[in-house]
């Protein structure tokens, strides 16, 4: 039996509800289910809410400042994490957050699921991101392994972070299995009055998702549609009306009061519902370490348009639309097309759920357990 320490802390925190705590809790509950040879103990935050574990599961907590401060509390996690794990009886660790100690008692593998401070340093690479960029930089280097989610950001590890192309490990995420077509939620119509036809964008509001530019595209689809469908936002509308962004000549700003329904923060379970109710998804993001959102379009059956750029690339590829990034003329001539044309929806639809069919947590936890067994042959 291989003992391996599991970071769970994405899940004790905000990041529960973003990506690495997706990651965490899919690959989590797929090793847990499918390797018999591979026992998880976890790591965790002392004093935390503790996520659902199975009983008598081995859990050691990281004691970290109750000030909730984040960057006294990266500080005292790079001392306070190897502390931890030298007491862990464990062969391997893998660590999960994004900031963690170079140093380490125990040989360790790394996820990392993208490298945006470093792509898009004019925006998001303040001093302190720098140093933790550089921090976790310098523990991928020491790392037995690195795990990343994408070709594309595999590439951009090598060259941000100087790991070497031979420690990198790629293992593609997947969607959750209630990801489906004709998935249905009656809380979801309960909770927004959606349109019985829209376009629908899912995910974050950084810069790299591009929401002004998202809004551009929409408000040149209004003025060119014969038939302009509404665009239905997920999350905090305050997010999307602080977004400063500029109309094209010739399109009218009123279209953001008239034509954008907002949903507010949705539970996981109503997502997939309102997936397969769009007729499109749109996705004109600048970089993505994986792009979950348009996976889990596909996996409902939703055609996806998006922009052609890292690893949306690799994973939309031929069985969606893909448009060279910035093209926002083109990306609206898609949307026109797409929506008014059933039969090219249909096989966009059909050609996404097969795409979808590639990706399975079973064999993500499958070829993680194999990155394990030979971290813990290495040592």
């Amino acid at each position: 039996m291989l003992e391996v320490g599991f970071d769970i802390r994405p899940l004790q925190t905000a990041h529960r509800f973003r990506g690495i705590g997706r990651y965490t809790a899919e690959l989590y509950s797929a090793l847990s289910e499918g390797e018999g040879d591979i026992n998880l103990r976890f790591l965790g935050l002392a004093g935390a809410p503790e996520p659902s574990l199975p009983d008598g599961a081995s859990f050691t907590g990281v004691k970290l400042p109750d000030d909730h401060d984040r960057y006294r509390s990266v500080i005292f996690d790079l001392i306070q994490t190897p502390r931890a794990v030298r007491a862990m009886d464990v062969a391997v660790v893998h660590y999960n957050m994004q900031v963690v100690p170079p140093w380490s008692p125990k040989r360790f593998v790394l996820t990392v699921h993208d490298c945006i401070s470093a792509v898009f340093p004019g925006r998001s690479l303040l001093l302190r991101e720098k140093v933790f960029f550089n921090i976790q930089a310098a523990a991928a280097r020491r790392a037995a392994a690195v795990i990343t989610v994408s070709n594309s950001s595999a590439r951009d590890i090598v060259r941000y972070m100087g790991v070497p192309p031979d420690k990198i490990r790629v293992i593609y995420e997947a969607c959750s299995s209630q990801y489906k077509p004709d998935a249905r939620c009656g809380g979801l119509n309960e909770r927004v009055n959606l349109p019985d036809e829209y376009l629908l964008y899912v995910g974050a509001t950084d810069y790299r998702k591009n929401l002004s530019g998202l809004l551009e595209i929409y408000g040149r689809y209004c003025e060119q549609s014969r038939a302009p469908l509404p665009l239905v936002l997920t999350g905090n509308p305050e997010y999307y009306r602080n977004v400063r962004f500029t109309w094209p000549e010739g399109t009218h700003g009123g279209i953001v009061g008239g034509e954008v329904a907002y949903t507010g923060f949705l539970s996981e379970e109503m997502m997939p519902a309102l997936y397969c109710g769009a007729r499109v998804f749109l996705f004109p993001s600048l970089y993505e370490g994986f792009g979950l959102p348009p996976l889990e379009a596909m996996a409902c059956g939703t055609p996806v348009i998006a922009y052609d750029n890292s690893s949306v690339s690799e994973v939309v590829g031929r069985w969606g639309s893909l448009v060279p990034t910035g093209e926002a003329g083109a990306f609206v001539a898609e949307m026109i097309r797409i929506t008014e044309n059933d039969r090219l929806r249909s096989e966009l639809s059909d050609a996404g759920l097969e795409r979808a069919g590639h990706f399975s947590w079973s064999k993500a936890a499958g070829e993680t357990a194999e990155v394990y067994r030979e971290a813990a042959r290495c040592a």
